[in-house]
């Protein structure tokens, strides 16, 4: 395999709930799987599998999407906005809840406090979340403008 587990990965793993989430769902610790794993409990905000597959380029994308759709499906990810055809999502695990902002031109995002504490109640529905998205250009993309 061109995939190399170091010491610091192993000792790491314990904290790597995406993929113990995983497994207790019956799903293999493949090593594309536990490199994808590694990457989003490290990653903060917004983050797409276009992006992930730059980020790593021994990792397939066959191998991202369908781990993503894994993810998705156990809801241990959430879909957020889809931008350009590329579907955004964040992990589920983020207690505070916030919005994000997205560089229209690279698609760097940012996480945005939420200033609504409070969701009305509507007849008829239950479960009430909200979403914000926030677009722009971001200080490297405006500056090259």
């Amino acid at each position: 395999s061109c995939y190399t587990l170091n010491i610091l990965h192993i000792h790491s793993m314990k904290h790597n709930w995406l993929l113990e989430e995983l497994i207790k769902n019956g799903h293999k610790a493949t090593t594309p799987r536990r490199v994808i794993t590694e990457y989003l409990v490290k990653q903060e905000g917004l983050f797409c599998a276009l992006t992930m597959a730059r980020k790593m380029n021994k990792v397939d994308q066959v191998s991202i999407y369908r781990t993503l759709e894994i993810m998705k499906d156990l809801e241990l990810i959430n879909p957020v906005v889809n931008i350009d055809g590329q579907q955004f999502y964040e992990k589920n695990g983020d207690d505070d809840h916030h919005h994000h902002i997205i560089c229209t031109n690279c698609k760097k995002t940012k996480c945005v406090d939420c200033k609504h504490d409070e969701i009305p109640k509507i007849p008829g529905f239950s479960n009430v979340r909200h979403s914000f998205i926030l677009t722009g250009l971001c200080t490297v993309c405006k500056n090259k403008v």
